[in-house]
């Protein structure tokens, strides 16, 4: 599988601007469930969230790939 270090550079604030407060509500955040996993091939751990999850609870928050995860992740 190809590097995955690209992933953590989207959430720079550096990278974004018209950044407002969300509409979105505690309870919508609660549903939002945080994991430790590790990539496949890699054995550090990291916290995060698992993108189909988020998707379900705040769509925005992810973009949709495709079946294929070697072509469309």
């Amino acid at each position: 599988m190809k590097s995955l270090e690209g992933y953590n550079t989207s959430s720079d604030i550096r990278l974004k601007e018209n950044i407002k407060a969300t509409t979105h509500g505690i309870n919508e955040f609660m549903q939002i469930n945080v994991k430790d996993y590790n990539y496949i091939g890699d054995k550090q751990y990291m916290t995060g969230m698992i993108a189909q999850e988020l998707y379900k609870t705040i769509p925005t928050a992810v973009r949709a790939g495709g079946d294929d995860v070697k072509t469309n992740y």
